[in-house]
């Protein structure tokens, strides 16, 4: 029977590619599967990009927060010794802190959390498509 087709054709390879190309349009479940595996292998560049951005962004501004906080309380606590305000400085590192920081971190959290809740919501979304199918 191969022997007609190869007749016709003049070669068996472009038989094998039409058969390729016919499994080609119907995905089992183990094609799905590893398709899904090389995604997440694909992704994990970008998970590790969002943690450096992450970690790189939030510790000073959060240290910066921290700093200034704790300036704040030994203040408090030396200004009625004092009898003057000198906490005026503390405010205009948090001041300055936010208006330098506040949105890169906010845009990088989003980035980073909301790429997950974004996943977790499309999936079950799917899920009760199917469900409901």
């Amino acid at each position: 029977m191969v022997g007609i087709w190869k007749k016709l054709f003049g070669s068996t390879q472009v038989i094998d590619a039409g058969i390729a190309a016919g499994d080609a349009l119907f995905f089992t479940n183990e094609e799905k599967a590893e398709w899904k595996l090389r995604l997440l292998k694909a992704y994990e560049p970008f998970k590790i990009a969002q943690r450096w951005l992450a970690l790189l962004m939030t510790t000073p501004f959060m240290l910066l927060h921290i700093v200034a906080g704790l300036q704040l309380a030994i203040v408090g606590w030396l200004e009625p010794v004092l009898g003057k305000r000198v906490d005026e400085a503390a405010r205009v590192l948090i001041e300055m802190n936010n208006d330098a920081l506040a949105y890169p971190v906010g845009v990088i959290l989003t980035f980073y959390f909301g790429c997950g809740a974004a996943e977790g919501i499309i999936r079950q979304i799917q899920e009760k498509k199917q469900k409901d199918t």
